[in-house]
């Protein structure tokens, strides 16, 4: 179940959530905008007929230092995995990119 239906059947917990508004016009990839969806089962600062979708929770500080960390592990294991391949000639490296041979 989406956290958009969890909101409509007033199963949403607590908590701050990214959301697409419709009285702001919010485009999908400029969302910068969360609300808090408080104990009495309402957006603070928000009414209900402005939300038109619940996209996410934002993270903790703790959540989103793991998922950055996340992001750095992989982007080193990318990068090795690449000098691997273009050491071995599988693939030729240009302009600091991969591709093919």
């Amino acid at each position: 179940m989406t956290l958009t239906e969890q909101w409509k059947k007033g199963e949403l917990p607590e908590g701050y959530y990214y959301i697409r508004n419709k009285a702001h016009s919010v485009k999908f990839d400029e969302i910068d905008y969360y609300m808090v969806y408080g104990e009495n089962r309402y957006w603070h600062g928000c009414e209900d007929e402005d939300i038109e979708e619940v996209l996410a929770p934002v993270p903790s500080f703790d959540e989103w230092k793991e998922m950055k960390e996340q992001r750095d592990t992989c982007a080193w294991a990318l990068d090795k995995i690449g000098d691997v391949l273009v050491k071995h000639k599988l693939v030729k490296k240009t302009d600091n990119t991969i591709g093919e041979k």
